[in-house]
């Protein structure tokens, strides 16, 4: 498949990797933009506030199936949409999805070290399934869908950015040095040593501990069928990935999200 990659940061060039190695044609282009037409797909993944110019830099982009892998920090989608990915369709009228915006990009090179495949989240237009469902499994996820695109709004705010605690100074997802995208952006997470927090992040961060914890077996599933990550998993931690009888799995937490309102 001839794909455009949009972003030379973390998640731009760890996928541009992923699908190269798949076999695929990757175009790479940052934040100068440049021809798409002679793509089967285009992956947006430039910091979120940056959707509408880098749109505005692609040649050919109209009618193309785009998978917007971005985030908003800090930020809100252009005025009169809940999500960039809606925006992002009103710009090119192709198929349009959101995916690879919740999954770190630090653990690429590990993908296949996993004993069992992660799964990966997206939403979107049922005319991009096939390309966006196959890019998934090429980079070595499992993709699950939670709906239309509609579920955007959702899906870009599932990382809360209070529960990273990232190093500042690098650059954002364009490769630029914009710091307001380095909080919590999976694209940009890399741990940190203990002696490096604070006594709150280091108390908000701590592995639970061995009572616990609840193993699950290889390839467990949720009661909706939705695969969940292999380990053990906290039943009773805030924020854990809990399969605990009274915590959903993230997809089932997506699927049931309200549906953001667009204006004011």
């Amino acid at each position: 498949m001839k794909i455009a990659v949009v972003g030379r940061g973390n998640v731009g060039r760890g996928l541009a990797d992923l699908w190269e190695r798949a076999g695929h044609e990757v175009t790479r282009l940052g934040r100068e933009g440049g021809e798409v037409s002679g793509a089967e797909a285009v992956l947006l993944a430039v910091p979120g506030s940056a959707v509408a110019d880098a749109l505005e830099k692609l040649r050919g982009i109209e009618g193309k199936t785009v998978i917007d892998a971005t985030n908003l920090y800090g930020v809100h989608p252009p005025e009169g949409f809940a999500s960039n990915a809606e925006f992002v369709k009103s710009k090119t009228s192709g198929p349009t999805v959101k995916s690879f915006n919740i999954n770190f990009a630090s653990l690429y090179g590990r993908l296949g070290e996993a004993r069992a495949t992660p799964s990966n989240l997206w939403c979107g237009d049922d005319g991009a399934r096939e390309v966006v469902e196959r890019l998934n499994r090429d980079a070595g996820y499992e993709p699950v869908r939670v709906g239309g695109l509609e579920k955007a709004a959702a899906q870009e705010g599932m990382v809360d950015p209070s529960c990273v605690d990232l190093p500042q100074g690098e650059g954002d997802g364009s490769g630029g040095d914009d710091r307001r995208h380095r909080r919590a952006d999976p694209a940009h997470h890399q741990p940190q040593e203990r002696g490096d927090r604070s006594a709150a992040s280091v108390e908000r961060h701590e592995r639970p501990e061995p009572s616990q914890m609840k193993e699950h077996p290889l390839d467990a599933r949720c009661a909706d069928g939705h695969r969940q990550e292999d380990g053990p998993v906290a039943t009773n931690s805030p924020g854990s990935r809990a399969i605990a009888q009274e915590t959903a799995c993230p997809a089932c937490v997506l699927q049931k999200a309200p549906v953001p309102v667009s204006g004011p």
